[in-house]
């Protein structure tokens, strides 16, 4: 399932493939996919500093993702991906893909 959303990210999303990385430690654990973007930042001998902009839980199983309080409770215990800069934890199974925002208010759809 990786490869796919791998190649989701790189070839329909336009992420560079060497900017997306299947099963890689970062800050807080071994996400199952992690989309790195450039920082604005430049290293000590110039290269673009990438930061964790997108992590990726998926799941083989159909549904898991669908209801609300699964969804939550899955996301409870894979909020530790998230590092300072990440911006998206997107949450994928065969039925379902859910992309959260993460480190803003969430507006409600009635205002």
């Amino acid at each position: 399932m990786y490869g796919p959303l791998r190649d989701i990210f790189s070839q329909v999303l336009d992420y560079p493939p060497a900017d997306v990385d299947i099963d890689v430690t970062g800050e807080g654990g071994r996400p199952d996919l992690t989309v790195r973007a450039p920082s604005g930042l430049l290293d000590l001998s110039g290269s673009q500093v990438k930061i964790s902009w997108i992590v990726v839980e998926a799941k083989d199983e159909s549904g898991v993702f669908a209801d609300p309080e699964t969804r939550e409770e899955v996301f409870a215990l894979k909020a530790k991906y998230i590092g300072t800069h990440t911006a998206w934890f997107v949450m994928v199974d065969p039925t379902v893909f859910i992309a959260r925002r993460v480190g803003t208010r969430m507006q409600s759809s009635d205002r």
